[in-house]
C-alpha cells in the first residue's frame, strides 16, 4: 500500500501529475479523470449524509435537496452577479 505523508506541487505545470507511486501521467488521462469523479461522489456522499448502504427512498429525499441547494446557490450567484 501507497502512503502520502505530504501532498504538495514541486515539479511546475507541465501537464501530467504524479501517482503515489511516483508514476507520472497526464491530466487529462482517464485514471486521473476517475479519481476526481470518484472524490465528487464521495463529496456528494459526504453532504447528503449518504452511505453505500443508504435505502434508495432515501438518495431519492437526499439527491432532491442537494438540488434544491444547487438552485438556491445559482439563483444567489445570479442575484450577486446582476448587482455588480
Amino acid at each position: 500500500m501507497v502512503v502520502l505523508n505530504r501532498i504538495y506541487t514541486r515539479t511546475g505545470d507541465d501537464g501530467t501529475t504524479a501517482l503515489g507511486n511516483g508514476e507520472r501521467r497526464k491530466k487529462y488521462d482517464l485514471r486521473i479523470e476517475a479519481y476526481g469523479t470518484l472524490d465528487e461522489v464521495n463529496a456528494v456522499m459526504g453532504t447528503t449524509g449518504m452511505t453505500p448502504h443508504t435505502p434508495v427512498s432515501q438518495m431519492d429525499d437526499n439527491r432532491n435537496l442537494l438540488l434544491k441547494e444547487t438552485h438556491s446557490r445559482r439563483i444567489w450567484q445570479e442575484t450577486e452577479q446582476g448587482k455588480n
